[in-house]
């Protein structure tokens, strides 16, 4: 990911120009904070269904059923405390890169999908990972990463030079990849022998520590 990052980042500075450029770069730098978050979701998710699994095939489905709706939780809250202060991003956007307010809300709004995508993007990878999927998870991490980099320099010259298209590319890239991969991941758990229990449990174990790493996230985000 670094390779690609690099090989196409004169790219981006040529079809976008500087002031424009800066809207991206204040992206990627989020997205590789966020990328804390990696940790955290995938020690929990190997521990949870490393647990899970010797137990029988209701107890998995339970504890990915439940990691799965903590996830999304999460990701909303994310997504509506990023949306009340979109304005407040998009004023301080304005002001240091010159890109009109409008367009810079827009961006705003895109950015904060794009993180929240990539926390249940993460989870959905990590789940593949722990139930010893090894190839796929590495065919699907390769394809994020070229989707992202490589669609959105053709979205760029294609459709217009923008970083809302480049922004919105990175999120229909992780949208279809979340599908994908929610599907492998039920298609590779067994089926339960009965109807679905939220694990309390889950919850209370790693709620502390998935507390914390959001908590660092966030406070680096903001510094």
């Amino acid at each position: 990911s670094m390779l690609m990052a690099l090989a196409f980042l004169p790219m981006y500075i040529d079809i976008l120009g500087n002031q424009k450029f800066a809207i991206i770069g204040f992206y990627l730098v989020c997205q590789a904070v966020v990328s804390l978050l990696d940790t955290a979701i995938t020690a929990t998710v190997n521990k949870e269904i490393a647990e899970a699994r010797l137990h029988s095939s209701d107890k998995l489905a339970s504890s990915i059923r439940t990691l799965e709706l903590l996830i999304y939780s999460i990701a909303g809250f994310i997504l509506v405390i990023g949306c009340l202060f979109s304005s407040f991003l998009a004023e301080k956007l304005q002001a240091r890169t010159g890109v009109e307010l409008s367009e810079c809300w827009n961006n705003s709004l895109l950015i904060i999908c794009a993180i929240c995508m990539q926390g249940i993007f993460l989870f959905y990878l990590s789940s593949i990972l722990a139930l010893q999927r090894h190839f796929l998870y590495s065919g699907i991490r390769s394809l994020w990463f070229t989707g992202r980099f490589a669609g959105g320099v053709i979205c760029l010259i294609l459709i217009a030079p923008s970083p809302s298209i480049f922004l919105a590319c990175h999120c229909i890239t992780t949208f279809l990849l979340i599908g994908l991969l929610r599907y492998l991941l039920w298609q590779t758990v067994p089926r339960p022998f009965r109807a679905f229990t939220f694990d309390t449990k889950v919850v209370t174990r790693n709620f502390s520590f998935i507390g914390s790493a959001i908590s660092i996230t966030a406070s680096t985000v903001l510094l």
